[in-house]
């Protein structure tokens, strides 16, 4: 019942900064839609879910024997999320300022993959056998800090934030969801497993994380030249978009289970 009721509560906690920005920032623009707050709602119980499922099948082995440690782990794990959500919204994109007061889908696509990247680095972070909390935290935030970095990066190389907020291309916003969920799997991968020391831990990511700097190269160069081809009316479309972005998850998965969790 404990769980079931942490589950409920993620919609809640997850609102709260949109909330909060609602009041100290209001805007006349910004009118009810039931669209974006479906979307947002669902968002919120999927990325739940797959967190309470990381920690009720691959967390530490006390945390699982105990409903009042899923419970706390699950709420601390949701704070981390909103915290790097914020940051994303100063750095990049915003649910409320850019989905629901501009009505911008393709920020809601990049929004989504973030998102669901930012929980996959912190369900990393609670995967495997460690002494508390403080673990976790050190985790979660190498982790989504480095996630956060390499958006700033693909966004300045690459220009994609101009291609969204401005030109609101849903093919580059479908894309770079796809490249934030990838990553995201890859940097929560590189910090799974129990917990050594913070030397052991950083010398375990630069192991494993490799392959989210080069996926981040490869696809700055290729929206690099998407970019340019575009002038001239020669871009992709949408359902070449999502076949690229299922590919880059679908990579990032297959790397994640030769992987596995490390001991």
């Amino acid at each position: 019942m404990t769980i079931v009721f942490a589950l409920l509560g993620a919609v809640a906690l997850l609102h709260v900064s949109n909330i909060w920005r609602s009041v100290r920032i209001p805007s006349g623009s910004v009118r009810p839609t039931r669209v974006p707050a479906i979307l947002y709602s669902v968002l919120i119980l999927v990325c739940g879910a797959a967190l309470l499922f990381a920690l009720t099948r691959w967390a530490d082995h006390e945390v699982r024997s105990d409903a009042r440690e899923i419970a706390f782990y699950f709420i601390f794990s949701l704070a981390c999320i909103v915290t790097a959500r914020e940051l994303f919204a100063i750095f990049g994109i915003s649910w409320r300022d850019h989905v629901i007061e501009r009505r911008n889908f393709a920020a809601g696509a990049v929004y989504a993959g973030f998102t669901m990247g930012a929980t996959s680095s912190v369900a990393g972070a609670n995967t495997g056998n460690g002494p508390g909390w403080w673990v976790v935290l050190f985790c979660a935030a190498l982790s989504t800090g480095t996630l956060l970095v390499w958006w700033i990066s693909l966004s300045w190389i690459a220009r994609v934030h101009e291609a969204i907020t401005i030109e609101r291309d849903f093919g580059c916003g479908i894309r770079v969801g796809g490249f934030l969920l990838s990553t995201g799997l890859l940097l929560g991968g590189s910090v799974a497993g129990d917990w050594k020391s913070f030397a052991k831990t950083l010398a375990d990511f630069a192991l494993y994380a490799w392959p989210s700097a080069a996926l981040l190269i490869a696809f700055s160069v290729f929206e690099r030249v998407l970019a340019r081809r575009a002038l001239s009316k020669e871009g992709i479309g949408t359902t070449a978009s999502a076949v690229i972005a299922a590919g880059m998850i679908a990579a990032a998965a297959v790397y994640l289970f030769r992987v596995g969790i490390r001991s």
